[in-house]
């Protein structure tokens, strides 16, 4: 059963956001990246974030946050308890109707997590 997901290369801006909705305790990791962009250097972040119903419902709802419409695609990379690291490709369409809900029955499908257990 997956133990953990990272996300990769979230912006600053979005980064100081997600970091204080998330539950304390879930991310283990958090590393900065500087990538350059056509106005110079962006400062990108990857968490390494533990796997439970509560990190999931509060990415869900960072997610429907920060993108209103049109699509969201995110690369997650789930690490096993086994010590394997496999990347799935979150990818939905949204638009002003799509629910927290619908995102976290999605993510839960993609990093296993079962919606009636709080702490997978």
């Amino acid at each position: 059963m997956p133990k953990s997901m990272r996300l990769s290369r979230i912006p600053k801006t979005e980064a100081a956001s997600l970091l204080l909705d998330i539950p304390d305790g879930r991310i283990s990791n958090k590393t900065a990246t500087k990538s350059p962009t056509d106005f110079g250097s962006m400062e990108l972040y990857d968490f390494l974030m533990s796997i439970s119903l509560p990190a999931i419902t509060v990415f869900a709802a960072w997610l429907l946050k920060n993108r209103k419409r049109g699509q969201i695609r995110e690369d997650i990379y789930i690490e096993h308890e086994d010590g394997r690291i496999e990347r799935r490709t979150f990818h939905i369409e949204i638009s002003e109707d799509t629910t927290q809900a619908e995102l976290i029955k999605r993510l839960s499908e993609i990093t296993g997590t079962s919606e009636d257990n709080e702490d997978v």
